[in-house]
C-alpha cells in the first residue's frame, strides 16, 4: 500500500515539475542538418565547422524545421533560458535558409547588408528580420555577451555553427563551450609580436563587453589566459564574409 502510495507521489511530483520546467523548441530536422550535413573545414588558413549547403537533403530539412518553427507556441517556453536558447536557434535556422534560398553564392553579403533587415520572420503573427532578432529580441532583453559566440551569420569568421541545438536547460554550458572555444581559435583571439589581435565582433558589439579595452581584455582572459602585457592598442582581426561552407 505505502509503495503505491509513493509510486503515484513520484508521478505527481514528476508531472508538476515537467509543467514548471517548460518546454524547448526542439526539430529534429535541424538537429540533423547540425549532426550529418556539417564538417570541420579550412579556408585562407582558418579552420572553421562548414555546412552543406550543397546537399539537397539540406534545403528540404531547414524548410521542415521553418515549418516547425511558424507552428511553435513560443508562449509554451517557461523560462528565459528556454526562450533566448529559442531565438537563437530561429536566427540560425533563418540565416541557413536565407543562404539556400539564394545559393550558389560565395557570401552573404552578396545579398547585400540590408539581407539582415529584410522582414522574412514570422513569430505570431508578427514580421522580423533577423536584426530584429538579434538586437530587439535578444541583445535588448537577455543581456547575455556571450550570445555573439552563438549566433552564426554564414560567414567563416563567424563562430562556428554548434553540432547541436541549444535548449534552455543546457543553455549555460553551451554557451560557455562556444566561447572558450571561439576565444581559443586563431579567428577570435591571436597573439603576435606582442600585439593582440581580436575578433571584429569585439568592434561591432563593443558595448555589450563592457566600456574600454581593458573590460573586453578582461572578458577575454576568462576563457583564454593570455599575456595581459601585450602591446597596446588592441587590433582586429580582418572579417572573413567566406561562405561557410563545407571545403
Amino acid at each position: 500500500m505505502k509503495r503505491d502510495l509513493l509510486h503515484k507521489f513520484l508521478i505527481f511530483l514528476f508531472f508538476i515539475s515537467s509543467n514548471i520546467m517548460g518546454e524547448d523548441f526542439i526539430s529534429k530536422e535541424y538537429e540533423l542538418v547540425l549532426k550529418n550535413y556539417t564538417k570541420n573545414s579550412i579556408y585562407k588558413n582558418t579552420s572553421y565547422v562548414g555546412i552543406d549547403y550543397k546537399n539537397p537533403n539540406v534545403k528540404s530539412l531547414i524548410n521542415k524545421t521553418l515549418q516547425e518553427i511558424q507552428k511553435f507556441d513560443v508562449k509554451a517556453l517557461k523560462t528565459k533560458e528556454e526562450e533566448l536558447a529559442f531565438f537563437i536557434n530561429l536566427y540560425n535556422v533563418y540565416v541557413i535558409s536565407i543562404i539556400l534560398e539564394n545559393f550558389p553564392l560565395n557570401s552573404i553579403m552578396d545579398l547585400g547588408q540590408t539581407i539582415f533587415d529584410k522582414k522574412i520572420i514570422k513569430i505570431h503573427n508578427q514580421i522580423y528580420s533577423l536584426n530584429d532578432i538579434e538586437h530587439n529580441l535578444i541583445r535588448k532583453r537577455f543581456n547575455e555577451p556571450r550570445i555573439h559566440f552563438a549566433l552564426v551569420c554564414g560567414a567563416i569568421s563567424c563562430p562556428d555553427i554548434r553540432r547541436e541545438m541549444y535548449v534552455g536547460k543546457r543553455l549555460n554550458e553551451q554557451l560557455e563551450d562556444q566561447t572558450k572555444t571561439f576565444l581559443n581559435s586563431k579567428k577570435g583571439v591571436d597573439i603576435e609580436n606582442n600585439t593582440l589581435y581580436i575578433s571584429t565582433i569585439f568592434d561591432w558589439y563593443k558595448e555589450d563587453f563592457g566600456t574600454t579595452d581593458d573590460h573586453i581584455v578582461k572578458f577575454i582572459h576568462q576563457y583564454k589566459k593570455i599575456n595581459l602585457n601585450y602591446k597596446k592598442p588592441i587590433q582586429f582581426i580582418p572579417y572573413l564574409w567566406d561562405l561557410n561552407i563545407i571545403r
